[in-house]
């Protein structure tokens, strides 16, 4: 999802500017899921 993510707003700069703080929030919970996932939620991770 993350790369994803990167590759639409590496694509829409535009758009990354007026919904920054979203995709922060979005980032924000991203990478708090990520860092949860790794450190070993057993199945949880995908």
């Amino acid at each position: 999802m993350l790369l994803s993510l990167l590759e639409k707003t590496s694509l829409k700069p535009l758009f990354v500017e007026q919904a920054s703080p979203v995709i922060a929030l979005h980032a924000g919970k991203g990478s708090i899921s990520l860092s949860f996932i790794q450190k070993g939620s057993g199945p949880a991770s995908t």
